[in-house]
């Protein structure tokens, strides 16, 4: 689903938006998919560095999904 959403977004957005803001947008739907990416990975690893191997093993999936 990601993968279709990072691929699709931009074309969709280019086709909908006025020419005069089209580059911001995409470029903007870019920006926000980088910064979740580092979200969800800075949030994955406190929660994978803050506990014991058996908690991660047993929960911290749970935390990360």
């Amino acid at each position: 689903a990601i993968g279709m959403e990072i691929t699709l977004a931009p074309l969709y957005i280019a086709e909908i938006s006025p020419a005069k803001i089209r580059g911001r947008l995409v470029s903007f739907n870019q920006l926000l998919n980088c910064v979740g990416n580092l979200a969800i990975f800075s949030v994955s690893a406190i929660v994978a560095n803050t506990h014991t191997q058996e908690w991660n093993n047993e929960y911290a999936w749970r935390w990360i999904f």
